[in-house]
């Protein structure tokens, strides 16, 4: 009784409310489940003829550093290291128990300041 001004009145519940036969949409148009041929023609096309995002093209023509950035070997060497970070994390959480990197073993500090170089780069 203290709450029932806070508390949703209870009503009664009619069959046709609660009945999934009674559904008011019979008599709609059919939808299709996909879009229309013509609308995927025109985005398909519409994909092809977009260019792929290519960052390089805001680089520099000349220079060394446009030269490495550009090279497909900087490319594949930066993926590797990339990957060899994600792995190195799992071991460096699992076997590293210093709380700070002054006092880790030097397996650790020297993994750490090597890909901080090499991001940096």
């Amino acid at each position: 009784d203290n709450f029932a001004g806070f508390l949703p009145m209870k009503r009664e519940t009619s069959a046709e409310e609660i009945s999934p036969c009674h559904n008011d949409q019979r008599n709609a148009p059919h939808q299709s489940l996909f879009p229309n041929e013509e609308e995927i023609k025109a985005r398909m096309k519409e994909d092809l003829m977009r260019k792929e995002y290519d960052v390089s093209v805001y680089y520099k023509m000349e220079g060394s550093a446009q030269f490495i950035a550009r090279h497909s070997l900087f490319e594949k060497a930066t993926l590797a290291v990339i990957t060899f970070n994600a792995l190195w994390i799992s071991i460096d959480t699992d076997s590293n128990k210093a709380a700070t990197l002054l006092d880790a073993r030097p397996i650790f500090q020297i993994a750490e300041q090597g890909f901080c170089i090499y991001f940096a780069f």
